[in-house]
């Protein structure tokens, strides 16, 4: 399920996270390794037994799947039909995890737009092994030596067999950078060197993510996001591009290529580039933005 296709806001990104723990994902140090362990659990790992046994493996390095003992331990109540069909892996917006973390996998259903945690009996496995472990509580570790883009598949067997549900997962290298957070416009740059204006219509979202995605947003309202794209910026020159990808409004003067810079009140200034005209708006483009 491509949660990003169905334009989730970065306003609504915590919240959806803090459930899963991934607001608060931890960092693993170089010499923690991978094990193959993983046991009967539910979401709460409270009401989960945490008890391991030895793993299946096809005796190949690093192709083994990990598996856990038996779900006959755990005293959570048996799903519904309905939910037991509809439940998923929830493993961020991206589906995505960084290497070196620690990071909480969930089982969710999508009834009301945003991710309803599954309380349930599951054994969770991961393959390939090498670099990466999932433990009992579903808590994926990938290694820091871990190369980017290697894809992991998850696996939930629900109840001990009743229903068994998968997730592909990608690793990649976060990004250490100050502008990687949620930013609100002030002002815009005029093309001809004036002083800052406020336009009609301020973008009231950009987000940075620290793997590299951006999504811009006029007026954020649940999970709506005007567009996103992919960046790459360079802190010693301040160069910035964007890439667009797509999303439900583009606007047509986009100018995705200038320099990006922090100024010592911490707000963002972006110069010789523009980030888009709101869908209706009647202000002349600018070249520039500046954000808080």
């Amino acid at each position: 399920m491509d949660l990003v296709a169905r334009g989730w806001g970065r306003r609504a990104l915590c919240g959806l996270l803090l459930w899963t723990g991934a607001c608060a994902r931890e960092t693993v140090g170089e010499d923690d390794t991978a094990s193959e362990s993983s046991a009967s659990v539910g979401v709460d790992s409270g009401s989960t037994d945490a008890s391991t046994s030895s793993d299946a493996s096809d005796g190949s390095s690093g192709e083994a799947t990990s598996t856990g003992s038996d779900t006959a331990a755990c005293d959570l109540p048996p799903l519904d039909e309905t939910t037991l069909q509809d439940a998923f892996i929830w493993a961020g917006l991206f589906d995505q995890v960084a290497v070196g973390t620690a990071t909480p996998l969930s089982l969710a259903t999508l009834y009301t737009g945003f991710p309803d945690p599954v309380m349930a009996c599951a054994r969770w496995s991961i393959a390939p092994t090498d670099g990466a472990s999932i433990d009992a509580d579903g808590v994926l570790t990938i290694d820091a030596d871990t190369p980017a883009g290697t894809v992991y598949t998850v696996t939930a067997d629900i109840e001990d067999g009743r229903r068994i549900v998968t997730k592909d997962v990608t690793t990649y290298v976060p990004l250490q950078q100050p502008i990687v957070r949620t930013w609100s416009e002030l002002s815009q740059l005029p093309c001809d060197g004036g002083d800052p204006f406020t336009p009609r219509a301020l973008i009231l979202e950009l987000a940075f993510f620290d793997n590299g995605e951006a999504w811009i947003t006029w007026t954020p309202f649940e999970s709506y996001v005007d567009y996103t794209a992919s960046f790459t910026w360079d802190p010693d020159t301040g160069a910035l591009a964007l890439t667009v990808e797509g999303g439900a409004y583009v606007p047509p003067d986009i100018d995705a290529e200038g320099t990006a810079r922090i100024d010592d009140d911490g707000q963002l200034v972006l110069e010789d580039m523009f980030l888009g005209s709101a869908e209706g708006s009647a202000t002349p483009p600018g070249c520039g933005h500046v954000f808080e």
